[in-house]
């Protein structure tokens, strides 16, 4: 059977996605004056 970890695959799915947003909205953030820690800041919510 396999571990709990590797069957679910959702928080995997989640991580990718918001990794994805991040990257894709870093330019727009940095432009508006957001500071980085910001973004890394929403990666751990």
């Amino acid at each position: 059977m396999a571990s709990s970890a590797n069957s679910n695959p959702v928080p995997k799915l989640y991580r990718s996605v918001i990794e994805d947003v991040i990257n894709d909205v870093r330019e727009l953030f940095l432009d508006e004056g957001v500071d980085e820690q910001i973004l890394q800041d929403l990666k751990t919510v």
